[in-house]
């Protein structure tokens, strides 16, 4: 019995992490619109590209802490996946801005994007109701 509840939260999170991705997806795509509707191309490119990186930031950060417990059954090190995240997030942005393909405030505002995407997502959109 304690096997089947401990699956079922497992199930639940991997619900909402989903849930949380889906909506900062649909968050890159209306800020990369916006962009390119307002301003230009480029602009939208850059938005599209900035809330790309957020968006995999944390793809990896779900797959870290929810996808190791499943497969090994030992749970993972959120500090250490975390700060992963943070290093790749930083990594990613730094060689896109270094890549000089689109204007740096467009990649900003693209991960700032989906960052804010996440904040509503977690606080207002993520109940299991059912």
């Amino acid at each position: 019995m304690g096997a089947d509840i401990y699956a079922n939260l497992r199930l639940a999170a991997w619900r909402q992490a989903l849930r949380v991705l889906a909506i900062q997806s649909a968050a890159l795509v209306i800020i990369t619109l916006i962009g390119v509707l307002i301003w230009n191309l480029q602009v939208g490119l850059g938005a599209l590209a900035g809330a790309g990186i957020g968006l995999l930031a944390n793809v990896y950060l779900a797959v870290a802490l929810l996808g190791k417990p499943l497969l090994s059954g030992k749970p993972s090190n959120v500090l250490v996946s975390w700060l992963v995240k943070v290093v790749l997030t930083l990594s990613l942005l730094w060689i896109a801005m270094r890549a000089n393909f689109a204007p740096p405030p467009s990649l900003i505002a693209g991960l700032f994007g989906t960052i804010v995407a996440h904040w509503l997502a977690v606080t207002f959109w993520l109940n299991d109701r059912r």
